[in-house]
Formats: structure tokens, C-alpha cells, sequence
């Protein structure tokens, strides 16, 4: 779709390393979307200290109301 954006499983560990700020990690902001796909951990990166872009809310709410859920 051309958002730049990713939603993917990740694994305990890399959430635990990226919270306490390992360099592989730096830049990257994750978003819990556990409440759209279920207990899966399912996030959306994008960059630290950034406000959402309209293209990331618009992806977001393709999902939302594809998922049936609510935001």
C-alpha cells in the first residue's frame, strides 16, 4: 500500500531489548495492537518522537474495520 509501515509478530525478547534501549533498537517506536488481533503480539513501528502520520491513522483504521474491532 505504500504506507511505510509494518505489522509483524515480535517475539518477547526483542520488545524486552528494544524497551531497555538496545542500539539495534534505537529510532524504533512499537505499538501494541494486541486488541485487534488477539493475544498474537502484533505492532505497528514506526519512528521514536514522531506524531502519526494521516497514511499510518489511515492504515490503522483500514485495519480497525477490516478486524471489526474497536480503536
Amino acid at each position: 500500500m505504500g504506507f511505510g509501515i509494518s505489522v509483524t509478530s515480535v517475539s518477547p525478547v526483542i520488545l524486552k531489548a528494544a524497551n531497555a534501549g538496545h542500539s539495534s533498537y534505537r529510532g524504533v517506536a512499537f505499538r501494541d495492537l494486541s486488541k485487534l488481533f488477539g493475544r498474537e503480539e502484533i505492532v505497528v513501528l514506526h519512528r521514536k518522537a514522531r506524531v502519526e502520520l494521516p497514511h499510518h491513522r489511515a492504515f490503522r483504521e483500514i485495519v480497525i474495520e477490516a478486524m471489526g474491532a474497536k480503536s
